[in-house]
């Protein structure tokens, strides 16, 4: 899900865009292994030439690719099945096979603002959604004078086949603008975009039945 959440990642990087943001996710690299967390494998990236840490979650599974896809475009259902009550998000509009949706993201630091972003999803591929920060569309029904605009972001929802298995991949950075260094945060980050796509996977065992 594109829950994407939505999360959490950061770098200072004012120099690239969203769509430099997904096409470094889409490129093929060396991922270095972090952590398991349970049967979901985690994995960070550090592009140094954007000066951006990419993250990427895995996990074996055997639903169709439509069943999990189908959670991650429900946005309006969003706060229904995300876990993580700092987190608010909205359907914006949707158009073709277009999405937008509205995040708040609440901030637990004290004298720190929140974040928000608009983001628009679709799906570049029979097995794969994409969606980028959208900072061009403000929605005035949600947008809160509060809290920061994040302007660069990007994330995947993946299938794929490996030694006949298949495999759920979600990747994902977004720029919060979080002036806290790496060594502190970076666990954090990882921790909150497993727990979305364990949200997204428990969305689709209730929606579709159990994904082994």
């Amino acid at each position: 899900m594109h829950l994407n959440l939505m999360f959490i990642l950061c770098s200072f990087c004012f120099s690239i865009s969203s769509d430099d943001v997904l096409k470094a996710l889409g490129s093929d690299v060396n991922w270095d292994f972090v952590d398991i967390d349970n049967d979901l494998y985690c994995y960070s990236y550090k592009d140094k030439e954007k000066n951006i840490k990419l993250i990427k979650i895995e996990k074996e599974f055997s639903n169709e690719a439509l069943d999990v896809f189908s959670v991650i475009k429900d946005i309006q259902n969003y706060n229904n099945i995300t876990s993580n009550e700092s987190l608010y998000s909205k359907l914006v509009q949707s158009k073709q096979d277009t999405l937008w949706g509205y995040q708040l993201i609440k901030n637990p630091i004290p004298f720190t603002r929140d974040r928000q972003y608009v983001f628009k999803m679709y799906q570049l591929e029979e097995n794969k959604l994409v969606w980028t920060i959208d900072d061009s569309i403000v929605d005035p029904m949600t947008n809160s004078e509060d809290a920061k605009n994040l302007k660069i972001g990007a994330g995947s929802w993946e299938i794929k086949y490996r030694n006949d298995k298949k495999i759920l991949i979600n990747k994902i950075y977004v720029n919060d603008e979080m002036n806290i260094p790496g060594f502190i945060i970076d666990n954090l980050r990882i921790r909150h975009v497993a727990q979305i796509f364990k949200d997204v996977i428990n969305a689709a065992k209730n929606k579709y039945g159990d994904l082994k």
